[in-house]
């Protein structure tokens, strides 16, 4: 009968069945160094944001903008895009209105966390989600229904 040596006699045999694993790890580690490129979905869905940001109303337009730069960019993994600017929506436009209607957007992002939590019936709210939904609107009048829509879905990811 053969003498065992302690773990000498079994760490070649491990180290074998665990190579797989350390390879796959160094291989994953080499491409740290190398920059990554935006992915041709984050390309796409930002020319989407300033398309639409183009033909709708002021409001949701930086509603819009606000949303993708704060909202949709934290999403995923990689380098994301450059955030999209005013000046690529507009040609030209009033300072003052625009500060006016980004307070209004980053308020009705900053709001919808109420819905989320009725959505999913948080014991610390009391009221419906329907009526969550109709405050939120009540209280920051003037946005289409698409950006309404969209800070609703916020709401409730966020409070998942």
């Amino acid at each position: 009968m053969p003498e065992r040596k302690g773990r000498e006699s079994w760490l070649p045999l491990l180290r074998v069945l665990l190579r797989p694993l350390f390879v796959t790890h160094y291989a994953r580690r080499s491409t740290i160094g190398r920059a990554m490129e935006i992915s041709k979905y984050d390309i796409e869905e930002r020319a989407k944001y300033v398309a639409e940001a183009r033909d709708t109303a002021f409001l949701d337009a930086i509603f819009l903008i606000n949303y993708y730069n704060r909202d949709r960019k934290r999403w995923g993994f990689g380098p994301k895009p450059e955030d999209i600017t005013p000046q690529e929506v507009f040609s030209e436009f009033d300072e003052n209105a625009y500060e006016d209607a980004l307070r209004k957007s980053q308020k009705l992002l900053a709001e919808n966390g109420l819905v989320g939590m009725a959505f999913f019936e948080y014991q610390s709210v009391t009221i419906s989600y329907e009526d969550a939904a109709k405050k939120l609107r009540k209280e920051n009048p003037g946005f289409s229904d698409k950006s309404y829509e969209l800070a609703i879905h916020a709401g409730i990811r966020d409070m998942r």
